[in-house]
């Protein structure tokens, strides 16, 4: 089964990292049970290599004899690094969209363990849950439920083409993080 990366937003990779999000719902996607997902996110080389594009940084590692490419990176959701030449102190580069993060630079790999199609208010307050959602009774207006978090994000995320009001079919990703 193919891999493929999958965007997700601070918020969401922030909730995948302490455990409290495992499920994702999307409006066009075939997932399947068992396929692998690797999480494409907000990103930031160091600046010395800013005029580079990420694939001729991989291209890059590959010319020097590097067997599996690695880039240097600093992560956008919680500020930490991996390959940074153990100099936390250089410069950060210029920030990166998540759509421009090749598989290599990603630290996050999920493994789908169960999809399906529902209609998006079939979500319940578990799945809100899975989802990474939590009550906030300090919001205006505050959130009672989790599905209310969950369905304020997604208008955020989705609004202009799929807002809630207009409850999609959307593809429902169960998943594991792998080692």
């Amino acid at each position: 089964m193919k891999e493929r990366g999958i965007i997700m937003q601070a918020e969401s990779v922030r909730a995948i990292l302490a455990g409290r999000k495992t499920q994702t719902r999307r409006i066009v996607s075939l997932f399947e049970a068992g396929q692998h997902l690797w999480v494409r996110e907000a990103w930031r080389m160091p600046a010395d290599l800013d005029k580079m594009a990420p694939f001729e940084a991989v291209a890059a590692c590959r010319a020097a004899g590097y067997e599996t490419p690695w880039l240097p990176v600093r992560y956008e959701a919680d500020g930490s690094h991996r390959d940074w030449w153990g100099c936390v102190e250089a410069e950060h580069g210029r920030y990166r969209n998540a759509l421009h993060m090749p598989r290599c630079a990603s630290r996050i790999t999920l493994e789908v363990t169960e999809a399906r199609e529902e209609q998006l208010h079939d979500i319940s307050e578990d799945d809100a849950i899975a989802e990474g959602y939590e009550t906030d009774l300090t919001s205006d207006p505050p959130m009672w439920h989790c599905v209310d978090a969950y369905a304020r994000a997604w208008d955020d995320i989705n609004g202009k083409r799929a807002p809630w009001s207009s409850n999609p079919l959307v593809r429902v990703a169960s998943f594991r993080v792998l080692p």
